[in-house]
Protein backbone atom coordinates (compact mmCIF):
# COMPACT_ATOMS: atom_id res chain seq x y z
CA UNK A 1 0.00 0.00 0.00
CA UNK A 2 1.53 3.51 -0.95
CA UNK A 3 0.99 6.20 1.57
CA UNK A 4 1.60 9.68 0.68
CA UNK A 5 2.21 12.18 3.46
CA UNK A 6 -0.17 15.61 3.36
CA UNK A 7 -1.17 17.85 5.39
CA UNK A 8 -5.06 19.43 5.14
CA UNK A 9 -5.18 23.01 4.23
CA UNK A 10 -7.63 25.23 5.64
CA UNK A 11 -10.87 25.54 4.68
CA UNK A 12 -12.17 28.54 2.79
CA UNK A 13 -15.75 29.65 2.30
CA UNK A 14 -15.08 33.46 1.44
CA UNK A 15 -12.85 34.26 -1.62
CA UNK A 16 -9.48 35.54 -0.78
CA UNK A 17 -6.72 37.70 -2.43
CA UNK A 18 -3.89 36.72 -4.28
CA UNK A 19 -1.57 38.45 -1.65
CA UNK A 20 -2.95 36.49 0.97
CA UNK A 21 -3.12 33.12 -0.10
CA UNK A 22 0.45 33.62 -0.89
CA UNK A 23 1.21 34.90 2.50
CA UNK A 24 -0.40 31.00 3.57
CA UNK A 25 1.57 29.59 1.46
CA UNK A 26 4.87 30.43 2.85
CA UNK A 27 3.72 30.14 6.43
CA UNK A 28 3.18 26.34 5.81
CA UNK A 29 5.58 23.55 6.14
CA UNK A 30 5.89 22.52 2.32
CA UNK A 31 8.27 20.19 0.68
CA UNK A 32 11.63 20.38 1.04
CA UNK A 33 12.03 21.68 -2.37
CA UNK A 34 9.28 23.79 -3.09
CA UNK A 35 10.50 24.93 -6.50
CA UNK A 36 13.87 25.51 -8.10
CA UNK A 37 13.84 29.30 -9.59
CA UNK A 38 15.65 30.80 -12.70
CA UNK A 39 18.37 31.89 -10.38
CA UNK A 40 20.08 28.43 -9.97
CA UNK A 41 21.38 28.94 -13.54
CA UNK A 42 25.52 28.75 -13.10
CA UNK A 43 25.98 31.46 -15.42
CA UNK A 44 23.17 33.84 -13.93
CA UNK A 45 24.91 32.91 -10.39
CA UNK A 46 28.40 33.92 -12.41
CA UNK A 47 26.86 37.22 -13.24
CA UNK A 48 25.99 38.02 -9.95
CA UNK A 49 29.08 37.53 -8.31
CA UNK A 50 30.86 39.50 -10.81
CA UNK A 51 28.83 42.04 -10.35
CA UNK A 52 29.77 42.05 -6.76
CA UNK A 53 33.29 41.81 -7.06
CA UNK A 54 33.06 44.93 -9.08
CA UNK A 55 31.15 47.32 -6.60
CA UNK A 56 33.57 45.82 -3.98
CA UNK A 57 36.62 47.38 -6.35
CA UNK A 58 34.63 50.70 -7.00
CA UNK A 59 33.45 51.22 -3.30
CA UNK A 60 36.86 50.07 -1.88
CA UNK A 61 35.65 49.64 1.48
CA UNK A 62 36.54 47.45 4.10
CA UNK A 63 33.17 45.04 4.28
CA UNK A 64 30.24 44.76 1.81
CA UNK A 65 26.80 43.89 2.82
CA UNK A 66 24.25 42.13 0.87
CA UNK A 67 20.51 41.63 1.48
CA UNK A 68 18.13 39.18 -0.42
CA UNK A 69 14.66 40.13 -0.35
CA UNK A 70 12.84 36.54 -0.56
CA UNK A 71 15.37 34.58 0.71
CA UNK A 72 13.57 31.35 0.44
CA UNK A 73 15.97 28.67 1.86
CA UNK A 74 18.97 30.75 1.13
CA UNK A 75 20.12 28.23 -1.73
CA UNK A 76 20.94 31.44 -3.78
CA UNK A 77 22.83 32.74 -0.85
CA UNK A 78 24.65 29.74 0.24
CA UNK A 79 25.54 28.78 -3.89
CA UNK A 80 26.50 32.96 -3.88
CA UNK A 81 29.03 33.21 -0.52
CA UNK A 82 30.71 29.43 -1.48
CA UNK A 83 31.29 31.41 -4.87
CA UNK A 84 33.08 34.57 -3.39
CA UNK A 85 34.71 32.60 -1.05
CA UNK A 86 36.44 30.46 -3.99
CA UNK A 87 36.75 33.89 -5.54
CA UNK A 88 39.22 35.09 -2.88
CA UNK A 89 36.98 37.99 -2.55
CA UNK A 90 39.18 40.47 0.08
CA UNK A 91 36.58 42.69 2.00
CA UNK A 92 34.26 40.71 4.35
CA UNK A 93 30.88 40.31 3.13
CA UNK A 94 27.48 40.47 5.47
CA UNK A 95 24.70 38.77 3.48
CA UNK A 96 21.58 39.26 5.22
CA UNK A 97 18.78 36.28 3.81
CA UNK A 98 15.26 37.95 4.41
CA UNK A 99 12.13 35.96 4.24
CA UNK A 100 8.81 35.74 5.48
CA UNK A 101 8.70 32.13 6.10
CA UNK A 102 10.17 30.59 9.11
CA UNK A 103 10.32 26.56 7.99
CA UNK A 104 12.29 27.85 4.72
CA UNK A 105 14.99 29.79 6.76
CA UNK A 106 15.45 26.43 8.71
CA UNK A 107 15.60 24.42 6.33
CA UNK A 108 18.77 26.33 4.74
CA UNK A 109 20.47 26.36 8.42
CA UNK A 110 19.94 22.41 8.43
CA UNK A 111 21.25 22.33 4.76
CA UNK A 112 24.43 24.60 6.51
CA UNK A 113 25.00 22.25 9.02
CA UNK A 114 25.69 19.38 6.70
CA UNK A 115 28.14 21.60 4.35
CA UNK A 116 31.92 20.80 4.38
CA UNK A 117 34.46 23.09 4.25
CA UNK A 118 31.51 26.41 4.02
CA UNK A 119 34.21 29.16 3.99
CA UNK A 120 31.20 31.12 5.45
CA UNK A 121 29.19 32.07 8.62
CA UNK A 122 25.45 31.25 9.10
CA UNK A 123 23.61 33.08 12.26
CA UNK A 124 20.03 32.18 12.19
CA UNK A 125 17.27 33.92 14.46
CA UNK A 126 18.08 37.32 13.18
CA UNK A 127 15.99 39.94 14.62
CA UNK A 128 17.93 43.28 14.76
CA UNK A 129 21.24 41.77 13.35
CA UNK A 130 23.69 44.75 15.12
CA UNK A 131 26.37 42.02 14.70
CA UNK A 132 25.53 42.41 11.34
CA UNK A 133 26.96 45.90 10.56
CA UNK A 134 30.50 46.61 9.29
CA UNK A 135 33.04 45.29 11.95
CA UNK A 136 36.43 45.29 9.40
CA UNK A 137 36.94 41.95 10.05
CA UNK A 138 37.75 39.60 6.72
CA UNK A 139 34.88 36.95 7.66
CA UNK A 140 31.79 35.79 5.59
CA UNK A 141 28.21 35.88 7.39
CA UNK A 142 24.93 35.37 6.20
CA UNK A 143 22.39 36.45 8.69
CA UNK A 144 18.84 34.68 9.14
CA UNK A 145 16.40 36.97 9.04
CA UNK A 146 12.46 36.26 9.42
CA UNK A 147 10.85 39.54 8.13
CA UNK A 148 8.05 40.35 4.87
CA UNK A 149 10.23 42.37 2.23
CA UNK A 150 6.81 44.34 2.20
CA UNK A 151 7.69 47.81 3.89
CA UNK A 152 10.97 46.06 4.90
CA UNK A 153 13.06 49.58 5.55
CA UNK A 154 14.81 49.21 8.75
CA UNK A 155 17.62 51.46 9.88
CA UNK A 156 19.90 49.05 10.03
CA UNK A 157 19.56 47.99 6.39
CA UNK A 158 20.99 51.33 5.58
CA UNK A 159 23.99 51.67 3.68
CA UNK A 160 23.64 48.40 1.44
CA UNK A 161 25.51 47.98 -1.31
CA UNK A 162 23.80 44.76 -3.09
CA UNK A 163 19.84 44.13 -3.12
CA UNK A 164 19.22 40.93 -4.88
CA UNK A 165 15.20 39.77 -5.77
CA UNK A 166 14.82 36.91 -7.18
CA UNK A 167 11.47 35.69 -7.97
CA UNK A 168 10.17 38.06 -5.36
CA UNK A 169 7.79 40.51 -6.85
CA UNK A 170 5.42 38.03 -8.62
CA UNK A 171 3.82 37.01 -5.63
CA UNK A 172 2.77 40.32 -4.59
CA UNK A 173 -0.93 42.04 -5.09
CA UNK A 174 -1.55 43.64 -8.75
CA UNK A 175 -4.16 45.80 -10.48
CA UNK A 176 -4.14 44.14 -13.79
CA UNK A 177 -5.89 46.08 -16.81
CA UNK A 178 -6.38 44.50 -20.53
CA UNK A 179 -8.61 46.40 -23.23
CA UNK A 180 -10.43 43.87 -25.92
CA UNK A 181 -10.64 44.14 -29.78
CA UNK A 182 -12.08 47.33 -29.62
CA UNK A 183 -10.25 49.20 -27.16
CA UNK A 184 -12.34 48.68 -24.00
CA UNK A 185 -10.76 48.43 -20.75
CA UNK A 186 -11.53 45.64 -18.22
CA UNK A 187 -9.96 44.77 -14.56
CA UNK A 188 -8.95 41.53 -14.31
CA UNK A 189 -9.32 39.95 -10.92
CA UNK A 190 -8.25 36.98 -8.89
CA UNK A 191 -9.84 35.39 -5.89
CA UNK A 192 -9.04 32.02 -4.14
CA UNK A 193 -11.20 30.25 -2.05
CA UNK A 194 -11.27 25.92 -0.59
CA UNK A 195 -14.75 25.61 0.51
CA UNK A 196 -14.95 21.64 -0.12
CA UNK A 197 -11.51 19.59 -1.50
CA UNK A 198 -10.37 21.29 -4.69
CA UNK A 199 -9.01 24.84 -4.82
CA UNK A 200 -11.23 26.94 -6.33
CA UNK A 201 -9.08 30.07 -8.95
CA UNK A 202 -12.16 32.45 -9.97
CA UNK A 203 -10.60 34.63 -12.77
CA UNK A 204 -12.68 37.65 -12.99
CA UNK A 205 -12.96 40.75 -15.98
CA UNK A 206 -15.14 43.97 -15.13
CA UNK A 207 -15.40 46.97 -17.45
CA UNK A 208 -13.33 50.05 -16.08
CA UNK A 209 -13.74 53.53 -17.38
CA UNK A 210 -10.13 53.64 -19.72
CA UNK A 211 -9.22 56.88 -17.58
CA UNK A 212 -8.71 53.99 -14.72
CA UNK A 213 -5.86 52.68 -16.82
CA UNK A 214 -2.49 53.36 -15.43
CA UNK A 215 -1.11 54.09 -18.97
CA UNK A 216 -1.93 54.63 -22.32
CA UNK A 217 -2.80 51.05 -23.90
CA UNK A 218 -3.77 49.95 -27.27
CA UNK A 219 -6.42 47.13 -28.15
CA UNK A 220 -5.95 43.34 -27.25
CA UNK A 221 -2.93 44.93 -24.67
CA UNK A 222 -2.57 44.16 -20.49
CA UNK A 223 -0.53 45.48 -17.74
CA UNK A 224 -0.22 45.38 -14.66
CA UNK A 225 0.68 47.92 -11.51
CA UNK A 226 1.68 46.94 -7.87
CA UNK A 227 1.57 49.64 -5.27
CA UNK A 228 2.85 46.81 -3.09
CA UNK A 229 6.02 46.52 -5.17
CA UNK A 230 6.83 49.80 -5.94
CA UNK A 231 7.39 50.26 -1.89
CA UNK A 232 9.54 47.58 -1.98
CA UNK A 233 11.32 48.70 -4.70
CA UNK A 234 11.64 52.14 -3.33
CA UNK A 235 12.74 50.90 0.06
CA UNK A 236 15.50 48.90 -1.54
CA UNK A 237 16.62 51.75 -3.17
CA UNK A 238 16.22 54.02 -0.52
CA UNK A 239 18.81 51.49 1.66
CA UNK A 240 21.49 51.00 -1.18
CA UNK A 241 24.45 53.44 -0.58
CA UNK A 242 25.67 55.46 -3.57
CA UNK A 243 27.15 53.38 -6.08
CA UNK A 244 25.61 50.24 -5.07
CA UNK A 245 23.16 47.69 -7.32
CA UNK A 246 19.76 46.65 -6.87
CA UNK A 247 19.06 43.41 -8.64
CA UNK A 248 15.89 41.95 -9.66
CA UNK A 249 14.99 38.66 -11.64
CA UNK A 250 11.57 37.67 -12.34
CA UNK A 251 9.47 36.72 -15.27
CA UNK A 252 7.43 39.50 -16.47
CA UNK A 253 7.05 41.83 -19.59
CA UNK A 254 9.91 44.51 -20.38
CA UNK A 255 7.77 47.01 -21.65
CA UNK A 256 4.88 49.22 -19.82
CA UNK A 257 2.18 46.62 -21.21
CA UNK A 258 1.91 43.29 -23.12
CA UNK A 259 -0.03 41.60 -25.89
CA UNK A 260 -2.95 40.18 -24.31
CA UNK A 261 -2.26 37.26 -26.90
CA UNK A 262 1.06 36.09 -24.72
CA UNK A 263 -1.20 34.99 -22.01
CA UNK A 264 -4.24 33.84 -24.34
CA UNK A 265 -4.12 30.65 -23.61
CA UNK A 266 -5.45 28.85 -20.14
CA UNK A 267 -3.59 26.10 -18.32
CA UNK A 268 -5.91 23.62 -16.70
CA UNK A 269 -3.67 20.92 -15.89
CA UNK A 270 -3.99 21.28 -12.09
CA UNK A 271 -3.96 18.24 -9.65
CA UNK A 272 -5.64 20.25 -6.78
CA UNK A 273 -6.78 23.08 -8.06
CA UNK A 274 -9.70 23.76 -10.77
CA UNK A 275 -9.41 27.66 -12.66
CA UNK A 276 -12.65 29.41 -13.50
CA UNK A 277 -12.91 31.84 -16.12
CA UNK A 278 -15.54 34.22 -16.65
CA UNK A 279 -18.73 33.24 -19.59
CA UNK A 280 -17.37 36.03 -21.92
CA UNK A 281 -17.27 33.60 -25.19
CA UNK A 282 -16.57 36.73 -27.32
CA UNK A 283 -13.97 37.97 -25.12
CA UNK A 284 -10.09 37.81 -25.86
CA UNK A 285 -8.75 37.83 -22.43
CA UNK A 286 -5.30 37.17 -21.02
CA UNK A 287 -6.46 33.85 -19.07
CA UNK A 288 -2.69 32.58 -18.23
CA UNK A 289 -1.74 35.79 -16.94
CA UNK A 290 -2.26 34.22 -13.29
CA UNK A 291 -0.17 31.04 -12.41
CA UNK A 292 -1.17 28.33 -9.82
CA UNK A 293 1.87 26.28 -8.15
CA UNK A 294 0.84 23.62 -6.05
CA UNK A 295 2.90 21.92 -3.66
CA UNK A 296 1.33 18.45 -4.01
CA UNK A 297 3.54 15.01 -2.86
CA UNK A 298 5.00 13.54 -6.49
CA UNK A 299 6.37 10.68 -4.25
CA UNK A 300 5.45 7.86 -1.26
CA UNK A 301 5.78 9.36 1.97
CA UNK A 302 6.63 12.91 0.61
CA UNK A 303 5.94 15.54 2.88
CA UNK A 304 3.33 18.13 1.34
CA UNK A 305 1.15 20.96 2.50
CA UNK A 306 -1.67 20.86 -0.63
CA UNK A 307 -0.95 24.69 -0.15
CA UNK A 308 -1.17 26.49 -3.51
CA UNK A 309 0.35 29.87 -4.59
CA UNK A 310 -0.54 31.99 -7.07
CA UNK A 311 1.85 34.14 -9.43
CA UNK A 312 1.68 37.25 -12.27
CA UNK A 313 4.07 38.77 -14.49
CA UNK A 314 6.14 41.60 -13.31
CA UNK A 315 5.94 44.97 -14.74
CA UNK A 316 9.60 45.73 -15.26
CA UNK A 317 8.56 48.48 -17.72
CA UNK A 318 7.41 50.42 -14.44
CA UNK A 319 10.39 49.21 -11.99
CA UNK A 320 12.43 51.41 -14.38
CA UNK A 321 10.09 54.17 -14.76
CA UNK A 322 10.48 54.54 -10.99
CA UNK A 323 14.00 54.26 -10.54
CA UNK A 324 15.39 56.25 -13.56
CA UNK A 325 15.77 59.38 -12.17
CA UNK A 326 17.71 58.00 -8.75
CA UNK A 327 20.41 56.08 -11.24
CA UNK A 328 20.96 53.85 -14.65
CA UNK A 329 18.53 51.23 -15.11
CA UNK A 330 19.23 48.42 -17.50
CA UNK A 331 16.69 45.44 -18.13
CA UNK A 332 18.21 42.43 -20.16
CA UNK A 333 16.46 39.22 -21.14
CA UNK A 334 17.63 35.96 -18.47
CA UNK A 335 18.69 33.80 -21.06
CA UNK A 336 17.66 30.92 -20.15
CA UNK A 337 15.68 30.02 -23.27
CA UNK A 338 18.74 30.57 -25.13
CA UNK A 339 20.34 28.15 -22.92
CA UNK A 340 17.68 25.02 -23.09
CA UNK A 341 17.94 25.80 -26.64
CA UNK A 342 21.94 25.36 -27.44
CA UNK A 343 23.25 22.33 -28.86
CA UNK A 344 26.44 19.72 -27.20
CA UNK A 345 29.36 22.12 -26.64
CA UNK A 346 27.68 25.64 -27.48
CA UNK A 347 27.87 28.28 -24.99
CA UNK A 348 27.07 31.71 -24.17
CA UNK A 349 29.20 34.46 -25.60
CA UNK A 350 29.18 37.99 -25.41
CA UNK A 351 27.11 39.81 -27.77
CA UNK A 352 24.46 37.20 -27.15
CA UNK A 353 22.69 40.67 -25.02
CA UNK A 354 21.17 38.61 -22.15
CA UNK A 355 22.18 38.78 -18.31
CA UNK A 356 23.86 35.76 -18.05
CA UNK A 357 26.09 36.43 -21.13
CA UNK A 358 27.04 40.29 -20.82
CA UNK A 359 27.34 40.01 -16.57
CA UNK A 360 27.91 36.12 -16.66
CA UNK A 361 30.93 36.99 -18.82
CA UNK A 362 32.20 40.23 -17.49
CA UNK A 363 35.99 40.92 -17.77
CA UNK A 364 38.22 42.05 -15.05
CA UNK A 365 38.58 45.32 -16.95
CA UNK A 366 34.93 45.84 -17.38
CA UNK A 367 32.37 47.21 -14.84
CA UNK A 368 29.14 47.29 -14.32
CA UNK A 369 28.49 51.17 -15.31
CA UNK A 370 30.32 50.33 -18.42
CA UNK A 371 28.62 47.22 -19.37
CA UNK A 372 24.97 49.34 -18.66
CA UNK A 373 25.88 52.57 -20.72
CA UNK A 374 27.06 50.30 -23.61
CA UNK A 375 23.91 48.31 -23.74
CA UNK A 376 21.23 50.86 -22.66
CA UNK A 377 20.62 52.87 -26.08
CA UNK A 378 20.04 48.93 -27.70
CA UNK A 379 17.30 48.23 -24.58
CA UNK A 380 14.31 48.46 -26.34
CA UNK A 381 16.21 46.51 -29.69
CA UNK A 382 17.16 43.74 -27.46
CA UNK A 383 13.83 43.50 -25.91
CA UNK A 384 11.64 43.57 -29.22
CA UNK A 385 13.81 40.59 -30.62
CA UNK A 386 13.78 38.57 -27.76
CA UNK A 387 10.30 39.27 -26.92
CA UNK A 388 9.11 38.06 -30.72
CA UNK A 389 11.29 34.65 -30.28
CA UNK A 390 10.94 34.22 -26.40
CA UNK A 391 8.22 35.53 -25.03
CA UNK A 392 7.10 35.44 -22.19
CA UNK A 393 10.34 35.16 -20.58
CA UNK A 394 12.27 36.10 -17.20
CA UNK A 395 13.83 39.37 -17.35
CA UNK A 396 17.06 41.33 -15.04
CA UNK A 397 16.72 44.75 -14.49
CA UNK A 398 20.23 46.50 -12.76
CA UNK A 399 19.58 49.51 -11.28
CA UNK A 400 23.14 51.45 -10.19
CA UNK A 401 22.45 54.19 -7.62
CA UNK A 402 23.89 57.88 -8.84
Amino acid sequence: MMIIMTSRPPKIVDPISKREINRLFYAAERRELPFATQAGFEPYQEGVVRIIRDIARQQGSERLRIMELGANDCSFAMDIMGRLANDGIRTGVDYLAVDFSASALDKGYARYSQMPGKGFEMVRNVEVPDSAKPNGKQDNVIYLVQRDAAGFKDAWASGLDVVIMNELLDDLSYDVYFTDKDGRAYRLECSVSRPQLRWQVNIDAERVDRKELPVQMPPRSVTATSAEAMGIIENAAALLRKGGVMLVHDYGFADRYDSVDTYGTPNVSYKITQVNFPKHPQLSMPYDFFRVYEDVAEFAFEPASNMIQVTSPVNFGEIEARLEKEGKVLILPHGRIILHKMQRGESLAKGDDVFMSEFGLMEQDETVAGIMDSLKPRQQEIIDYHGKLYSPDFYDLVFLKR
